[in-house]
């Protein structure tokens, strides 16, 4: 099965309204109190968009356990929102029952705690990657960037990156083809220039969540080396994320991997496909660039 991650970047642009707040009250919904519960949200401060003072939610009658908890605890949350949309006619019954329709705003992921660990309430997510692969661990760091995004985003294009598996572990969860969506903003390129140039510098950022999270300097740096195996794919992504950044500096960083040696087998041919190559080759190409085309299978050798 796939995974897909939504980097912290690309959930504070998707949200309309990013809050700092309390759950200070449970109660049965009056639109339907057998499948869903009305969650009073007192909002601490807002980090993007207006703050209303307080804010009730209509959740699924499965959160009420998590939910009292919450309140019990007093920990603060951050939560992520967006607003809600009036359903169109012809619509089922249950999705006009949802919170669509009463309440103004709806959570785009669950919440995340200021205090304890992240997967507390992030269902088996240990930390949230941010786009230049490092992880977010707590809430104190997730605060800080997204008061960091809120300051820096814009537009509303996205680009997904593929880690393996290994790396999108570290997260504390992953599938067996993976995902992480970014903005598609000015913030890309210098990342897929570092994984272009140095893909060890991005895992090893990555990596250090093993240390933070109890492992030990040893087990990160086998990790790294580990990963040595992956450098080559996530230079193609690098390149694949390259595409919106025309520029001499980059035409001369894609054409240095023309000679690239790295291969792939496809359904268990014995001809092998120079992957970074082609990937190089074919946004030149894109990019309208008078270049020779290198060779891109052992076939042609």
């Amino acid at each position: 099965m796939g995974y897909s991650h939504k980097s912290l970047e690309t959930r504070v642009l998707a949200s309309e309204l990013i809050i700092r707040g309390k759950v200070i009250g449970i109660s049965l919904s009056t639109q339907d109190p057998d499948r869903w519960r009305d969650v009073s949200i007192e909002i601490l401060e807002a980090l993007k968009g207006d703050s209303p003072g307080k804010i009730v939610l209509t959740m699924g009658k499965w959160t009420e356990p998590e939910m009292k908890k919450v309140m019990e605890s007093g920990v603060e949350q951050l939560w992520f929102l967006r607003k809600t949309k009036i359903p169109k006619p012809g619509y089922p019954d249950e999705y006009k029952h949802s919170n669509k329709r009463q309440n103004l705003f709806e959570w785009l992921s669950r919440p995340v705690p200021m205090k304890g660990p992240l997967a507390t309430l992030s269902g088996n997510e240990k930390a949230i990657f941010s786009m230049n692969f490092s992880l977010l661990r707590s809430g104190t760091e997730v605060l800080e960037a997204v008061r960091l995004a809120v300051k820096a985003g814009a537009g509303d294009k996205s680009h997904g990156f593929h880690p393996p598996r290994s790396l999108m572990q570290l997260c504390g969860t992953s599938g067996d083809a993976n995902s992480l969506l970014v903005p598609a903003d000015h913030r890309l390129e210098s990342i897929a220039q570092e994984l272009i140039d140095s893909p060890g510098t991005t895992v090893a950022r990555a990596s250090r969540h093993i240390v933070l999270d109890g492992g030990s300097e040893k087990d990160a740096e086998e990790f790294n080396s580990q990963m040595k195996v992956w450098h080559p794919f996530l230079q193609k992504e690098g390149v694949q994320a390259l595409a919106n950044f025309q520029s001499e500096e980059n035409i001369k960083r894609l054409k240095s991997l023309l000679g690239h040696p790295a291969t792939k087998s496809i359904n268990g041919s014995k001809i092998r496909y120079y992957y970074v190559r082609e990937a190089a080759y074919k946004l030149l190409k894109e990019w309208n660039v008078d270049v020779d085309k290198p060779v891109l299978d052992t076939g042609d050798e």
